[in-house]
């Protein structure tokens, strides 16, 4: 008898599928990013900086509660920027683990807006094929601000991100503090 409770009770959970508004929400994320250096107004002058490209890949996990979810990610990085010294274009390149903790709310049951801070390892930093991962600071921490739309079991997002303090601080072997900015699209799937 409770061996037949036990499958009739493995074949329910086999078989279940949530609903849209299921408490929990776990998936891969990928996304792109523009990425840009900020610098003070002499020093921009000075490098001219540009905006660079890269991409995040990691996983997403949602908490839906009553009012508002909280939404933490953990993703791998891959940014660059650039900027121009002595007639030179020089790219610079940064993988990071980041993890960012969203608190959201959603507006009309379709879009959300959300904010929270993140939390940045920084893995590897190069300039050009030069490493300068002494110039940066090992942990960042910073703040996501965004909206994004649920589609079905896609989780789209567009947020900023920037830092609270300096990200590094040399540029081109001078001192020069900047701070990193990004414009990240991500779609994330949903796979419960």
């Amino acid at each position: 008898m409770k061996k037949t409770i036990g499958v009739f009770l493995l074949l329910l959970l086999a078989t279940f599928k949530p609903t849209q508004a299921s408490i929990i929400q776990i998936g891969p994320r990928v996304g792109l990013s523009t990425s840009h250096i900020i610098l003070d107004s002499d020093l921009r002058k000075h490098y001219n900086p540009e905006i660079g490209l890269g991409y995040q890949l990691g996983g997403i996990a949602r908490i839906n509660l009553p009012i508002i979810y909280i939404q933490p990610e953990l993703l791998f990085s891959d940014s660059s920027a650039k900027y121009h010294s002595q007639n030179q274009t020089h790219t610079l390149n940064y993988k990071k683990i980041d993890a960012p903790i969203m608190v959201g709310i959603k507006f009309l049951g379709l879009i959300r807006f959300q904010l929270g801070p993140i939390f940045s390892f920084l893995l590897a930093a190069k300039d050009d094929n030069t490493d300068i991962a002494a110039n940066y600071s090992k942990l960042t921490t910073g703040y996501q601000a965004g909206l994004g739309i649920d589609i079905y079991k896609f989780l789209i997002d567009l947020k900023f991100e920037s830092s609270f303090s300096k990200f590094g601080d040399k540029l081109d072997e001078m001192p020069a503090e900047h701070i990193e900015s990004l414009l990240i699209l991500s779609v994330g799937i949903n796979l419960l």
